[in-house]
């Protein structure tokens, strides 16, 4: 199989619950160099979810449409970024001190400060959706799985991962080095050039302002425990999904 193809794959695999038959055996260098497609995979997220949108959007009330596109969007990933979000609010909210936060976030139970974040995020997503214009509904999904997916690249590559233990977030961090600037800098042409012609007068601040999630999520991370997990690049990604379906909605 070709690299490419195989690193595409493996960023299906590890962002969606899509059944992809593989025997291929991926190695750490594949896992980060991953990390290139997941504003692709976003994309294409955004496409089906564009689909349903065609076939319902003169079927159903703008309420009802907007449900199921995020339950497929939820469904499609297997709450992968919202299980992220839990943990990460249930540590930062309850740990006061960098192991502890750590040890709670670990903890696979949720806690108040989790389940309180999970019904924001979803609430929020909810209501700024529905609060678009229905012809910008598509674009700004899209634009927010774009932009969201892509937001974990920097995140990774400007702090240290923390988890002690091999796995999927430690192979991200360890291996970032060896993707090729070139590489990095092709995934950050495709996002921006994917939102600046979804919405070519407005992606300027959506752009900066995904800058500035991931900009200050860093220092946050950095100012806490002194690193990153994995959960803690989930919840960045939802926060920028959620800040992009926030600026469409105030700002066309």
């Amino acid at each position: 199989m070709n690299k490419h193809i195989r690193q595409f794959v493996l960023a299906l695999t590890l962002l969606t619950r899509i059944p992809i038959p593989t025997n291929h055996k991926f190695e750490d260098e594949d896992i980060a160099k991953s990390t290139l497609y997941f504003p692709v995979v976003g994309f294409l997220l955004g496409l089906v979810a564009w689909g349903i949108y065609s076939l319902l959007v003169n079927h159903v009330s703008v309420n009802i449409l907007v449900f199921i596109i995020l339950v497929f969007l939820t469904l499609a990933t297997g709450a992968l970024h919202e299980d992220a979000v839990a943990d990460t609010f249930d540590g930062f909210g309850g740990g006061y001190s960098k192991k502890r936060i750590l040890e709670i976030m670990k903890d696979s139970r949720i806690g108040t400060f989790g389940a309180l974040a999970l019904i924001f995020l979803i609430l929020g997503k909810f209501i700024f959706l529905t609060e678009t214009k229905l012809e910008l509904i598509p674009k700004s999904i899209m634009a927010a799985l774009v932009l969201s997916r892509w937001s974990a690249l920097p995140l990774f590559r400007s702090l240290k991962y923390l988890r002690k233990s091999a796995g999927i977030g430690k192979a991200f961090i360890a291996n970032l080095d060896k993707v090729p600037f070139f590489a990095i800098l092709i995934s950050l042409i495709f996002t921006f050039a994917v939102v600046i012609w979804l919405f070519p007068a407005q992606s300027i601040y959506l752009i900066v302002s995904t800058l500035l999630v991931i900009f200050f999520s860093a220092i946050y991370y950095k100012k806490k425990i002194d690193g990153v997990t994995g959960d803690c690049g989930g919840t960045t990604v939802q926060l920028t999904e959620l800040l992009v379906y926030f600026l469409v909605m105030i700002l066309i």
